[in-house]
């Protein structure tokens, strides 16, 4: 009996590191989701970080138009859950949880504000 509980003490413990092994961080997690192309993808149509890109094009009565995905990376959090959520324009709605919304905002807005610390502005 000894035994039996000395095992089960000693898998417990294992399970414990080994969750601790496959953790990744929020910022982490919303990294894979903004540029899996099997996650949400949001790189696609937005860019690595989260600006302005041009999706396509089409011409109009011979003038040729431009379609871009808005500049994402500077959205304050309502706005850009809203988006996610209920979808806009040519974006459409997504069903993810408020953990998985947060971890992808956490991600993109870490990337405008490196920016920023890697070329500040000069007065």
């Amino acid at each position: 009996m000894r035994l039996f509980i000395v095992l089960v003490l000693f898998l417990w413990w294992l399970s414990l590191n080994a969750k601790e092994a496959d953790f990744i961080s929020d910022l982490e997690y919303g990294m894979a989701l903004y540029k899996n192309p099997r996650g949400v993808a949001c790189a696609k149509c937005h860019g690595i970080k989260g600006e302005q890109q041009e999706i396509t094009f089409y011409y109009e009565k011979g003038e040729k138009k431009i379609l871009y995905a808005p500049k994402i990376n500077h959205l304050d959090f309502k706005t850009f859950k809203d988006a996610l959520s209920l979808g806009k324009g040519m974006m459409p709605k997504y069903n993810l949880n408020l953990e998985e919304i947060q971890a992808i905002y956490l991600y993109i807005t870490s990337l405008e504000h490196k920016d920023e610390h890697k070329n500040p502005s000069k007065p």
